[in-house]
């Protein structure tokens, strides 16, 4: 049970990375395909709605997982991982209606991979009697997840762009499922050992919020998150384009 609860959280990084990282190459492929933006910052919109959609995601499901139980929760996230990318792989129509549609189903992914940041670090945290190295391992697994659509690229290279781009994104349904399959069937054991009642939880965490100590640590670590996603992020939304046409094929 444990050993399953330690797995799921590490595949589920490896599809929210993936599905985060396919943004920009998937966007590269659409344009070899043909599509065509009718506005410059299109292309931007697209990348930043995965970008923002995942801001709302931690925000919200951090709390949601403590109201209506992690494993619910979990599996929830990692459900619109595979809609969001399910709607990305079927996009059609004309440009105007494909960009539509890919900007749904990118903030989909974008939601659902924010979701799975703060609750697979968490059941992993209680999961595992080492637990700050178990959170370790669990963002790790982000560094496949964002190697993983230049590899299903190359793997396709001789595929057309437009059959192509729809790979790339439905690579995506699959990384999910596999992680969803390895959820327990059973919620998860809270915390190993002693389980705090609600009354004690509260007592503990008003007694945190008043100490000034806490509130540093947080701003701090706050800080480091947010320089260190808005530089990855950036990377990640220009890579393709950087790397040029080795990796898109053309």
């Amino acid at each position: 049970f444990y050993r399953r609860w330690q797995i799921a959280p590490h595949l589920s990084q490896v599809a929210a990375q993936y599905v985060l990282s396919s943004s920009a190459i998937g966007l590269v492929l659409m344009e070899k395909s043909g599509f065509e933006r009718s506005q410059s910052w299109h292309g931007d919109l697209l990348n930043s709605s995965a970008f923002s959609g995942s801001c709302l995601g931690m925000i919200l499901f951090g709390y949601l997982g403590d109201l209506y139980g992690r494993r619910k929760s979990f599996l929830f996230t990692i459900s619109l991982c595979a809609i969001g990318s399910v709607i990305c792989s079927l996009t059609f129509g004309s440009h105007t209606s494909m960009y539509v549609i890919v900007l749904v189903g990118r903030f989909s992914c974008g939601f659902g991979a924010g979701g799975i940041y703060p609750l697979s670090a968490v059941l992993a945290y209680e999961n595992d009697d080492v637990r700050l190295e178990s959170c370790a391992w669990v963002l790790a697994a982000q560094i496949p997840g964002k190697m993983l659509p230049y590899v299903v690229t190359l793997m396709f290279y001789n595929v057309d762009y437009g059959l192509r781009f729809r790979i790339v994104f439905a690579f995506g349904v699959v990384l999910s499922f596999i992680a969803m399959a390895c959820v327990p069937k059973r919620d998860e054991i809270p915390i190993r050992g002693r389980v705090l009642d609600d009354g004690q939880a509260v007592s503990r965490f008003r007694a945190q919020i008043s100490n000034s100590g806490y509130w540093m640590a947080l701003v701090g670590s706050g800080m480091c998150w947010l320089l260190f996603d808005v530089t990855t992020s950036g990377i990640e939304w220009d890579m393709p384009t950087l790397l040029g046409t080795r990796v898109s094929g053309g």
